[in-house]
């Protein structure tokens, strides 16, 4: 997903803060965000938990962001089912390439939406984490 990182100027942030009013999205930077609350069933539950109670909870938006736990538990073992695959993660990894011409792609029709990239798409691969983006203990 592509999340704006840095600014120099405030901002107003869709919610969720995928998308803001003052920038179109851009993969340009070497970045990387991982959604590490699907990586852990227990820790998505709870998150899930916090994110139901909040007060400014709206029936417009974010309706996957509390989702019933028994539904968030079946997406989670999907994905766990889906086959798993080496990544390099880097410019040379034309899996990756495609990827974020495809998010770039959908944003070019949403240009004066709130969400101005498409926020449902999924991959169908889980990809091993290269060895730089694993910690030494």
């Amino acid at each position: 997903m592509c999340k704006p990182v840095l600014t120099r100027i405030p901002i107003t942030w869709a919610p969720g803060f995928h998308c803001c009013e003052e920038a179109v999205p851009s993969l340009a930077a070497p970045l990387f965000l991982f959604h590490l609350r699907y990586a852990d069933l227990g820790s998505g539950l709870a998150r899930l938990e916090r994110t139901r109670r909040q007060p400014w909870v709206s029936e417009d938006v974010g309706r996957h962001q509390r989702l019933e736990n028994m539904d968030w538990k079946n997406m989670l073992l999907a994905m766990a089912g889906l086959p798993r695959t080496e990544s390099t993660l880097d410019n040379r990894d034309e899996r990756l390439t495609h990827w974020r011409q495809q998010v770039e792609d959908s944003a070019q029709t949403r240009l004066h939406d709130l969400y101005r990239l498409d926020l449902h798409l999924s991959g169908t691969e889980l990809w091993r984490l290269p060895d730089r983006f694993v910690a030494r203990v």
